[in-house]
């Protein structure tokens, strides 16, 4: 089995507009990690499944959740990036993946939003010990969706964000200021601690 770990923690001070602001960046020469900085998961399949791949969740009490495709002819994509600016791309077929926040998430979806929906991607970005989990998913009323998770680099708590609205509302998590923010203006916000990354 293919695991995704998470390490860090974060702190969540306001919430604001997005204003776009140039990022430090730090030279490939100074900073090399063996762990990605992107992980980018994906379905994609055939025209024999009968939906669009995505992938679901499956959580029992006595395996950690996972997730896996939700047609057996589609191909679970991971897409690496790593702080030199080099990739890996990896497909597995017939496969499960335990990600970070994946048990809230799928109790917070089905309390939130609805119980048949499918799990269209899934980022994880870790930025020097900083790490944002980002699920975009598609309830079966067509209407997609997104939920981020985030821990600062020595902090203690996660938190869930959620931001809803007219304006296709994504949440942002900037960790150089510990603020959560939403795409546009017409969203809402909702913040939450997390318990566990599991």
């Amino acid at each position: 089995m293919f695991s995704i770990l998470l390490s860090g923690s974060g702190l969540i001070t306001s919430c604001e507009k997005v204003i776009e602001e140039p990022k430090n960046e730090i030279s490939s020469s100074v900073f090399k990690s063996t762990e990605p900085t992107k992980v980018g998961i994906t379905c994609t399949g055939y025209n024999s499944c009968p939906d669009k791949c995505g992938m679901e969740g499956k959580m029992s009490s006595d395996v950690p959740a996972y997730i896996q495709c939700r047609c057996t002819d589609c191909v679970m994509n991971i897409t690496m990036e790593y702080a030199d600016g080099s990739t890996s791309n990896s497909s597995l077929s017939n496969s499960t993946l335990e990600v970070p926040y994946l048990t809230d998430f799928l109790q917070y979806v089905e309390l939130e939003y609805c119980s048949d929906y499918s799990i269209e991607e899934i980022t994880k970005i870790n930025d020097s010990g900083n790490v944002k989990v980002m699920y975009i998913f598609k309830c079966s009323d067509g209407s997609t969706e997104s939920v981020l998770y985030a821990r600062a680099s020595g902090a203690t708590k996660s938190y869930r964000i959620d931001c809803t609205g007219s304006c296709d509302c994504r949440e942002v998590y900037i960790f150089d200021t510990n603020q959560a923010e939403c795409s546009c203006s017409d969203c809402v916000m909702q913040v939450d601690e997390v318990l566990s990354t599991n």
